[in-house]
């Protein structure tokens, strides 16, 4: 199933207003509901949405998309900028990887002059070098 999403994030140009978003493995009321919750604001249930997409597929990239641009819209920007450098890495479309490079150093540099101002999320990952498990 082939859902529209619009480009909602502030300072960013998309190369159309639009981007798509097919989901094959999942009900497709759940990504209609993502898309819902995405275009009217509500990325708390847009993120929840798009977990759920990426737990049947996670190779679905324009869903890991929306995620880290919901992650980004709700200030845990760590989130966001793992979730935005997995797809550079890994993705093979080269207009989402471009968008993907743009907004994760946008992040990173919203990370810089935040400061502590910003919300870490707790500043670390599982994986993350130096982490200490007692």
């Amino acid at each position: 199933m082939t859902m529209y999403m619009p480009i909602l994030v502030k300072g960013f140009e998309a190369m159309d207003d639009k981007i798509r978003f097919t989901t094959s493995q999942v009900d497709a009321s759940l990504g209609v509901n993502a898309c819902a919750a995405y275009a009217s604001g509500d990325f708390k249930k847009a993120q929840t949405l798009l977990l759920e997409i990426l737990d049947m597929e996670p190779s679905n990239w324009l869903a890991r998309f929306y995620l880290a641009t919901c992650y980004m819209k709700t200030d845990q920007l760590y989130a966001a900028q793992r979730a935005f450098r997995q797809i550079y890495e890994k993705t093979n479309d080269p207009e989402l990887k471009t968008k993907a490079c743009s907004l994760m150093q946008r992040v990173s540099g919203e990370m810089i002059e935040g400061g502590e101002k910003k919300p870490s999320e707790f500043g670390r990952f599982l994986d993350a070098p130096g982490l200490r498990l007692l």
